[in-house]
Parts: structure tokens; sequence; C-alpha cells
């Protein structure tokens, strides 16, 4: 599963049209439940369960493995880890998390669904997040605005190189890293907020987030 999910939303092509077909087989695998001879040709379109499911896998995958690394080491030196966790590794979550509960109101019939899927997973997270702007309410689109905010924020913060040895201790820095480790926290806790406000809040996606994501 998470090879899979490696596969579908992170990985780059290095060789021709490979990774191209690979992810095509796979996407097919995950919709052919809601093509003939599962369903009738022209049942509604409904959001790829088993999709969905392995994608909220591959997040508590991600953080499991984030408490596993933890717990294993003997030195204090998991601060960046456990920013980027909470920052890029989630929005790497939501992104595709978007693109699947907006399924139902971008496609018409569920032989658009892999191509839909190929297309859209293709784009950067953010990207995908972005993309629902125009569907969401006034006050989603603040969220939404704020999350992109945060990430170009934590991005200026984490790619300074001074900064990133502070973070995983190879400078010694006390005051320094605490100031660092309060700016990624308030940013992650930012993040949650905007995150939870679409998601759960937003009349275009809290139902199915609720009933897929969720329940």
């Amino acid at each position: 599963m998470t090879r899979r999910l490696l596969l579908l939303i992170e990985s780059k092509s290095v060789w021709g049209e490979t990774r191209k077909k690979v992810i095509r087989n796979i996407l097919q695998r995950y919709c052919a439940d809601y093509l003939p001879p599962n369903r009738l040709a022209d049942s509604k379109v409904r959001i790829p369960r088993y999709l969905l499911n392995d994608l909220v896998r591959f997040w508590r995958t991600m953080a499991v493995d984030f408490g596993t690394k933890r717990w294993r080491t003997t030195k204090d030196e998991s601060y960046l880890r456990l920013a980027k966790l909470r920052v890029t590794r989630k929005v790497l979550f939501a992104g595709p998390l978007a693109t699947l509960l907006m399924v139902t109101e971008r496609i018409t019939s569920n032989e658009q669904l892999s191509e839909y899927l190929s297309e859209w997973i293709e784009k950067p997270p953010l990207a995908q997040l972005a993309s629902m702007h125009a569907a969401l309410c006034d006050k989603s689109n603040v969220a939404l605005s704020g999350i992109l905010q945060c990430y170009d924020e934590f991005i200026g913060l984490v790619g300074d190189e001074q900064n990133r040895k502070i973070l995983e201790k190879r400078a010694e820095n006390p005051s320094r890293l605490n100031e660092l480790k309060i700016e990624c926290k308030r940013i992650g806790d930012c993040i949650h907020e905007y995150l939870v406000e679409i998601f759960w809040n937003d009349e275009l996606l809290k139902e199915n987030f609720q009933k897929y994501g969720v329940f």
C-alpha cells in the first residue's frame, strides 16, 4: 500500500513512459469496481472508496513512521522531521484528498474516473488544493489562502541552510532552535486549523469527507 501511494503521489519518471503505464494500471484497478460488469454503465459517479481508504492509511502510516523513528533514536534531533510531518506531509495528504472528494463535482461518468485521477494526481498537492477555490465558500477560501501563505513561510524558513542545520542539530544554537520550534509549531497549527475549516465545515466537502474519510 505504501509503495503504491508513494508511486501515485510522489514519484517522478526517470525512464520514458514506464511510470505512466504503471500508474494507469494501478488507477484502473482502483476504478474497476465502478465500471461494468461490477456496476451498470450509467450508474451514479462515486468517490473511489478503496483509493481514498489507502490514502488515509498512507497518511496514518507516515505519522506512525515518524513516531517509530523518534522512539528508536537516542538523540533529540526530530524537530525538522516533526515540522515536515505537520506541514509538507500533511499537505501531501490533503491535496490528493481534495482531488478524490471533488470527483462527483468534476466528472459525469465513471468511465472518466481513471483519466480524471491520472490528470489530477500528477499536479502538486498545493495545486490540487488551490484548484477548489472557485467552488468553496468565502470562509474556506480565506482558509485556503492561509494554507498557501503558511506553506510559503515554512519553505522560506526551512530553505535557509543555517536554520536547517539548527533544526537537525548540526549546529548548536539553543535560543534560535527554540525560536524555530515555536515558529514551526505555529505554522503547523495554522495549517491544521485551515484544513479543518475546509474539509470539515465547507458545504461542498464536509458530507463526503465525513462519509468516506472518517466513517
